[in-house]
């Protein structure tokens, strides 16, 4: 859910990859010409460089998703879930400083909290991609947010021991993944083929 959150917010958005959600039989010949279509036109609607300022954070001057405004998102994902993590740090294994009220722990929680909901309403206010997809996370941004608290304060809640298997699991996936994975993957090979025949039906136009 983190990736598709933060991929609607982007610019240039790969729409042959956004589209392994659909199978090839899904997609008929009007779809493909849409889908190259809406390419050209998003690189048409790609805007200059912008500014660092409050009010181009508050406010985008564009509609389009660009640059800047992934950026913002990008960095403001990563910030929420820092203080996430924070959050249930202090929850979970902090639980007794809570108990006994003590100032450090009740600080944490509201600063953190706050913090991540001021970050939540720049997100919020940053254009989201008008990609066709055929699934979309509703509540952008709240929903996700509330999904990796949920996920985040659960997994501070696991026992050393669950986290030791975890990791050496994780380290296997990952072994397998870059080591076969990666480069025998059906979805890159189908997004390489699309690709193709974009690049083709462009200079068949032209």
């Amino acid at each position: 859910m983190l990736v598709t959150f933060v991929c609607r917010y982007q610019p240039e958005q790969p729409n042959m990859v956004y589209q392994m959600a659909r199978t090839t039989d899904d997609l008929d010949q009007v779809d493909q010409n849409e889908l190259v279509s809406t390419s050209d036109s998003q690189t048409g609607f790609l805007p200059g460089a912008e500014k660092f300022s409050l009010k181009t954070i508050l406010s985008p001057p564009n509609m389009e998703p660009s640059k800047f405004s992934g950026l913002i998102v990008n960095i403001s994902t990563s910030l929420i879930a820092i203080l996430i993590v924070i959050f249930c740090i202090v929850t979970v294994l902090g639980k007794e400083a809570l108990i006994n009220v003590e100032w450090w722990a009740i600080f944490m929680l509201i600063v953190s909290a706050i913090l991540c909901s001021v970050i939540t309403a720049i997100i919020w206010r940053q254009p989201e991609s008008k990609t066709k997809l055929s699934f979309k996370v509703p509540f952008l941004p709240v929903l996700p947010v509330l999904s990796i608290f949920v996920n985040v304060y659960l997994m501070m809640q696991l026992d050393q021991g669950t986290w030791v298997r975890f990791a050496v699991w994780m380290l296997i996936g990952f072994a397998i993944y870059f080591g076969y994975g990666l480069w025998h993957s059906e979805e890159a090979s189908l997004v390489t083929k699309q690709a193709k025949t974009a690049d083709g039906s462009l200079d068949h136009c032209k």
